[in-house]
């Protein structure tokens, strides 16, 4: 491993060494005006890591209903929830955390660094 493959991961991870990119993300006006690449790649992440945590707190009640064959769990009177939950956790992981994460997120973060693009040219 030489020096050079050293200075590629600085490179890709180089918002780290600049501590005042944490302040800028706190911002609200930043928030909505931001034009770099890897910020706006960590808002996809950010926002997929989000609903990835909601999708997995579904599957969890998902998976408690499915803990025993005979009693329900989530609710009795309604035999439809399991089937309402099952689709809306579907909906989440793929449209809320798959898709945004790894287009969003990875893209908007790797991709020009990898094609060798100081920045991105966003409207």
């Amino acid at each position: 491993i030489t020096a050079v493959a050293g200075t590629v991961w600085i490179k890709y991870f180089s918002f780290i060494s600049e501590p005042h990119v944490i302040f800028i993300v706190l911002n609200r006006y930043s928030l909505i005006t931001n034009c770099n690449h890897k910020t706006l790649g960590l808002y996809y992440l950010w926002f997929s890591f989000l609903f990835g945590s909601y999708g997995f707190l579904l599957s969890v009640i998902l998976r408690t209903e499915l803990y025993s064959s005979s009693l329900r769990i989530i609710a009795q009177e309604n035999v439809n929830l399991y089937n309402m939950i099952f689709t809306i956790h579907g909906i989440i992981m793929i449209f809320f955390n798959i898709m945004p994460g790894l287009f969003g997120g990875f893209g908007n973060y790797f991709l020009p660094i990898l094609c060798g693009s100081p920045e991105l040219a966003y409207p």
